[in-house]
């Protein structure tokens, strides 16, 4: 105590050796001995764990997180009865390992059935109240001291026992949520590779990842391009901010991103998908129902392979798909047109292809001879010199078409 422990202050004074003697008291009133112990086991045996639970019970419905609890009483009985024996044996032994079974039964059944942790903790902290005034009532009057010198050892008991429910919760609520998370990997996996799936598994799948099999999704995907593959991922966040859920999932190398678009999407949440068209990425921007999804999904990762710059949608990128897999197949040796026109010299041919070019891009004589510095006569005249040559008149559709991707 200040002006006792100094060297100027002689212990012998009367204030210090009263002080002393309060602290000597004290220490003595707030520490068990060993003759306690035979006493204090005799106290604890009188009282009933079942009267604990029926008091528990009664104070616990008063709470407002128990009005409708998502246990039954009947398992909140059985685990207060034993969380009450596991605590009088602790209390008798000095031993909190004997509570760690019941508080891990209690943490781990209470996070599996989704009890708020903070309901669990309101609940199982009347457990101090209730074995202690259950104490007090089991004592007789010359027990206070005893009392007195075992109160500290109940509540750090019951505190202990607190402490092991909590750990057992997170670490279960951590263990479901790995669970859920491998699910969810597995179930992503499945819907989107490319075996067939039944209408009904594609139910299922959809059921549990809370997708509508009938609903629309923006699909998106970066392919081998860690640039894009980075750009991709940030915008998982954006998306979420909007109110969006968004998966993710590599497949092989490219990222596949797919998200169910509202059928009236918020600001927030319209700008970020628009924000995917900014991003160097395949871009399906509708796909209708979760089989259309499953069909997206290959196209959007070989529209990735044609980026440049900004998204490439089905609409910018059809032609260069088609142009690859005609060049795969050699077709282009068979259809190309370039040998008809050696007859031509360097400048008709240089005006013909520009002429047909400008008319496959407008599909307007008016518009394709402007865009070539020449009347309309004239170009109509070049497009009609090209299909002498080549036999191709693009002013047909299917015919336009061959030289549109011949030429993507």
């Amino acid at each position: 105590m200040p002006g006792c422990s100094g060297q100027s202050s002689p212990i012998s004074s009367p204030d210090c050796a009263n002080a002393l003697t309060v602290d000597v008291m004290a220490n003595h009133l707030l520490d068990p001995t060993d003759a306690d112990q035979s006493r204090w086991v005799a106290v604890l045996e009188r009282v009933s764990p079942e009267e604990l639970v029926e008091r528990f019970v009664d104070q616990v419905r008063q709470i407002d997180d128990y009005a409708n609890p998502t246990v039954t009483w009947a398992e909140i009985r059985s685990t207060a009865l034993a969380s009450f024996v596991a605590l009088l044996d602790a209390l008798k032994r000095d031993d909190h390992a004997l509570t760690e079974d019941i508080s891990t039964h209690v943490g781990v059944t209470r996070a599996r059935a989704e009890v708020p942790m903070s309901s669990l903790m309101t609940a199982i902290r009347v457990d101090f109240q209730v074995l202690w005034n259950s104490i007090i009532e089991v004592a007789e009057d010359s027990d206070a001291e005893l009392l007195i010198r075992h109160a500290n050892s109940v509540w750090t008991t019951v505190d202990n026992y607190v402490r092991q429910t909590q750990l057992a919760y997170m670490a279960e609520e951590k263990r479901m949520e790995e669970e859920a998370g491998s699910t969810r990997r597995k179930l992503l996996a499945e819907l989107l590779r490319r075996e067939e799936l039944s209408p009904q598994r594609l139910e299922v799948i959809g059921d549990a990842l809370g997708l509508a099999a009938d609903g629309t999704f923006a699909v998106a995907a970066a392919n081998e391009d860690e640039a894009a593959i980075t750009a991709l991922r940030t915008k998982i966040t954006r998306l979420e901010r909007a109110g969006l859920s968004p998966f993710a999932q590599y497949l092989d190398t490219a990222l596949v991103l797919f998200v169910a678009v509202p059928p009236a999407p918020s600001i927030a949440q319209q700008l970020g998908l628009d924000a995917l068209q900014q991003l160097p990425i395949g871009l399906i921007p509708r796909a209708e129902t979760l089989a259309g999804l499953r069909h997206a999904v290959p196209l959007a990762i070989q529209l990735a392979q044609l980026v440049s710059k900004d998204a490439v949608t089905p609409e910018l990128g059809w032609t260069r798909l088609i142009h690859d897999r005609v060049t795969e197949l050699n077709l282009g040796t068979f259809l190309d047109v370039h040998p008809q026109l050696a007859v031509c010299g360097a400048a008709e041919r240089k005006n013909l292809l520009a002429a047909v070019r400008a008319y496959l891009q407008t599909g307007s004589v008016s518009e394709a001879a402007e865009a070539t510095f020449c009347h309309r006569n004239t170009l109509t005249n070049r497009l009609q010199r090209f299909r002498e040559l080549t036999g191709l008149d693009v002013t047909v559709p299917q015919q336009a078409a061959l030289l549109v991707v011949l030429w993507a």
